[in-house]
């Protein structure tokens, strides 16, 4: 899914001024206020992500605290996985109703382009060939018993001290663990 104009969606709570856009100028000194995100705007990521983790929340889904940009939902025997990126959500679910739901509550928030199977349409293919390998690949180990997902807390995945702002004890654990060595004065 693709939510179209997403950082428009992003209410500003503060009182934010621009100048007038070149080609709606009146003449005037006047500025304008936003009260919507915009792109280009600093705050226009951590808005729009504000906005629509509460989206989420209201759906009953919950943010991994392991990586801010996934979301899962059980009910009963049916769960369904969303990984966000900025306004790109791919949907992982054990039933099609799932992701049909989830698509409906999405197109009821937000306007909402459906771009479905990676392998199927080439424009989205093309975007995410990478993920479209990953995904595949470890799906049919999973379904075929050869591999097992299991979570890896932050304080145990080494891979967080490239990818992640860290506590400094868990970044001193991280490179401990990595075998790297403390720069001389002990500062890492």
């Amino acid at each position: 899914m693709d939510i179209k104009g997403a950082y428009l969606n992003g209410k500003i709570v503060e009182e934010l001024y621009m100048k007038q856009p070149t080609g709606f100028e009146d003449g005037t000194v006047r500025v304008c206020r936003l009260c919507r995100g915009i792109y280009g705007l600093r705050q226009a990521g951590n808005v729009w992500n504000h906005e629509f983790n509460e989206t989420m929340r209201e759906f009953g889904y919950t943010r991994l605290r392991s990586d801010y940009c996934t979301y899962i939902r059980h009910n009963r025997d049916a769960f369904l996985i969303m990984i966000v990126w900025v306004d790109d959500i791919i949907t992982v679910a054990n039933n099609k109703a799932e992701i049909d739901r989830a698509e409906a509550e999405m197109k009821s928030k937000y306007s909402v382009k459906v771009i479905g199977e990676p392998t199927n349409n080439p424009e989205f293919h093309a975007r995410t060939k990478h993920i479209d390998i990953t995904l595949h690949f470890l799906r049919d180990h999973v379904e075929a018993g050869t591999l097992e997902l299991k979570h890896i807390p932050s304080r145990e995945n080494l891979a967080d001290i490239f990818t992640k702002g860290l506590s400094r004890q868990l970044h001193q654990d991280l490179t401990s663990r990595l075998g790297l060595l403390p720069v001389q004065g002990g500062v890492l």
